[in-house]
This record gives C-alpha cells, structure tokens and sequence, in this order.
C-alpha cells in the first residue's frame, strides 16, 4: 500500500495499531490524535500524532520565548506528546503530512490555538530535520 493511498482523519474509537496498544491516551478528550489509516475498512493506523492541548508542564522559561514568537501572546500552547509511523511506512512523508494537516487543522479548530512545543533529544537529527522542515524553530537546548 503506497502513503498515497493513506486516510489522514482525526482519531476514532475502533482505531488500532498493530505493534502495540499505542492510541491508549486517544481516548482522552483534552488529547487530540491525528491518524493516518491504511484501509478505511479496517481502521489499521499506520501512524499518528498526539497533542495535549491541556500541558501544564512547559518550563516558564521556554513558554516565554514561544510566546515571544507568538502571533496570538495569549494564544494556546499545545504539546506534541508523540508521533509514530509503522517501521513499513516510514520515509513516505507520512510523518510530515500528520504534522502539517494536524497543526492546520488544529489552528482553524481550536479557536484560542496559538502554538505547538515539542522536545526532542538532541542526538535525533533526522527527526530535527523533519519538525524544521514542516516550520518548527528550535528554541532551547
């Protein structure tokens, strides 16, 4: 199956992943699940993105620049909790459409919504590679 073929959807209950029982916090209605499905019929994710729009644990030295950077200062800041794409899908831009229509969306769904903070170690230049890609800024080390 090419990514071309994928679903990109907001999470639904019935959603599954194969490798483990990853969509556990999808459930929560503060978690917002962006997913890419395989096969409509079977609700199979191949990948996903989950955002707390409810993070209470930003350092406040960090939100201080993000919201310096902000548009909206008294904008929302949502925290991407995880991003995961099944090991046979991935370096087909799944990753990077899950992040860009679900910010898109998010931005034009949640009306206080301001920015997205993420942390990602350090030595994962790849991943780096693809948030800057899709309009990240690295802020903090």
């Amino acid at each position: 199956s090419q990514s071309s073929d994928l679903i990109y959807r907001w999470y639904k209950d019935g959603d599954w992943v194969r490798e483990k029982d990853l969509l556990g916090n999808c459930n929560n209605h503060e978690i917002y699940c962006y997913v890419a499905v395989n096969d409509s019929r079977t609700n199979e994710v191949v990948g996903f993105v989950e955002t707390d729009l409810d993070y209470q644990h930003l350092p406040w030295d960090v939100e201080e620049i993000i919201r310096n950077k902000m548009y909206r200062k008294d904008g929302l800041i949502g925290y991407m909790a995880f991003v995961y794409v099944a090991e046979e899908y991935r370096g087909r831009g799944v990753a990077q459409n899950l992040l860009k229509e679900s910010f898109c969306l998010l931005s034009v769904t949640i009306q206080y919504f301001g920015a997205m903070a993420l942390t990602v170690s350090k030595d994962k230049e790849s991943v780096i590679a693809l948030y800057k890609k899709v309009g990240y800024i690295w802020i903090k080390d």
